[in-house]
């Protein structure tokens, strides 16, 4: 066994358990395939409740997130075949808005300056809202968009994570946007909160997927009762 280990450059342990295999299987047992696990988390029914969700227009993060399967293990099925996302045909074309078109608008805002959302900015005024859930829309000319690049990046180290344990009471502005906006503003090289009163609120707005972002007074109660310090 140690002249075949050196001759074939095998270690001595695997052509001990290939002795065992032969004295015990015979020729034959080389040549059966390998025992594999079935599938642990992507089981026939869960892949045909999934597949029924993608028909009916959900996302591999939705879909991910209503069976509690991870986005990598649903990815890795839709790549290999086992199941198809419906692929949703744009019924007109995308029109962006340019900064001047968004200027006069925010300008002309019911609820103050680019405060355009009202319906979800009452609800939250009399507590029926937790807080907003961002929504993005298309733009051109959003001043210091660039940061969006660097989000993947923040929510990959955790910028996010644990967000719900702090101690933010319900409100329109929800914790994950604020610590979005503050690690914005570090990028943005604003030194201070105070800075923010020469920044456009709505184009900020646009980079959290809300209609503007909270006034400098606003952000500073919020911080204050983030840290514990006084405003």
């Amino acid at each position: 066994m140690v002249d075949v280990s050196r001759a074939f450059g095998l270690p001595a342990l695997s052509v001990k358990r290939a002795l065992k295999r032969y004295r015990q299987e015979g020729p034959k047992g080389f040549y059966v395939p390998p025992r594999r696990r079935g599938p642990a988390v992507l089981t026939a029914e869960v892949l045909r409740l999934a597949q029924a969700l993608f028909d009916g227009g959900e996302t591999i993060p939705r879909v991910a997130a209503e069976l509690g399967i991870k986005i990598d293990t649903l990815s890795k099925a839709v790549r290999a075949g086992r199941l198809h996302v419906a692929v949703v045909k744009e019924s007109c074309p995308l029109v962006s808005s340019t900064k001047s078109e968004r200027s006069a608008r925010d300008s002309e805002a019911p609820m103050g300056v680019a405060a355009s959302n009202v319906p979800a900015r009452v609800a939250a005024s009399v507590g029926g809202l937790s807080a907003v859930v961002p929504q993005f829309q298309a733009a051109v000319d959003v001043p210091r968009g660039g940061v969006l690049f660097v989000l993947p990046a923040l929510l990959a180290v955790g910028l996010l994570e644990g967000a719900e344990e702090f101690p933010l009471p319900p409100g329109y502005y929800g914790i994950d946007s604020l610590l979005v906006l503050i690690a914005f503003m570090v990028l943005a090289r604003l030194k201070s909160v105070e800075s923010l009163r020469s920044c456009a609120p709505g184009e900020w707005g646009k980079l959290l997927g809300l209609d503007r972002i909270p006034e400098v007074r606003t952000l500073r109660e919020k911080i204050a009762l983030l840290t514990g310090l006084p405003v």
